[in-house]
């Protein structure tokens, strides 16, 4: 929590990772949240409605540490760890120094 303005805050690379273009879960959360009236188009989601999606729904999720172990032309995945809502926060704080 940022103690200037009492936001809540998370990485930038973790904040862009739900909403950001490759993978906008959180920004289609937020826009599929609006009342529509048949014949019109869906607004886009102002920063503000992202924002508060992403808090909605990122306490809820777990967390998968895969490893990628490619054989050939072939990809596969090994499971390092699984955490539950909530229990990750050191991963979150110090990505490189927990599977390295």
């Amino acid at each position: 929590m940022d103690p200037n303005t009492g936001e809540r805050e998370v990485p930038k690379w973790l904040y862009k990772l739900f909403t950001g273009h490759a993978y906008p879960y959180v920004r289609r959360q937020a826009k599929f949240a609006k009342d529509v009236r048949p014949g019109e188009e869906r607004p886009e989601p102002t920063a503000d409605e992202i924002k508060a999606k992403f808090w909605e729904i990122f306490p809820q999720c777990r967390l998968k540490v895969l490893q990628e172990v490619k054989t050939g032309m072939i990809v596969g995945f090994v499971e390092l760890g699984e955490y539950e809502p909530g229990t990750y926060q050191e991963l979150i704080d110090n990505p490189e120094e927990r599977y390295t």
